[in-house]
């Protein structure tokens, strides 16, 4: 037997795991880079010498990008949440508050 023989093979990441870990890198980036889009198309798109407003492709792009948005900072506050909980248990208590917080924040009229 050589040694050649006796290496185990590369460990493969599972497919879902791979599609997983290239979404939430996607959203990271979307997170960290909508706003700066968002000032950037409405440059691009209003005719400042008119007067006039925002166009409506750049108001759609507030309205659907803002939700995107919205859904990937609850994923990244979510995926931190549980990475911080598996190494430290006291987690669990401060997301139980910060949790009852935002609730409250929606709930408040």
């Amino acid at each position: 037997m050589t040694i050649e023989s006796q290496e185990a093979p590369p460990r493969q990441l599972p497919q879902s795991s791979i599609f997983r870990r290239v979404a939430f890198w996607i959203a990271v980036v979307w997170f960290c880079s909508f706003h700066v889009l968002w000032v950037l198309i409405i440059v691009l798109t209003t005719d400042f010498d008119a007067d006039a407003g925002p166009s409506l492709s750049a108001l759609l792009f507030l309205v659907f990008g803002g939700l995107a948005w919205l859904v990937a900072a609850y994923w990244i506050y979510d995926e931190l949440f549980r990475m911080a909980e598996a190494r430290w248990p006291a987690a669990k208590g401060i997301r139980a508050v910060l949790s009852s917080l935002l609730k409250s924040f929606l709930h408040h009229h």
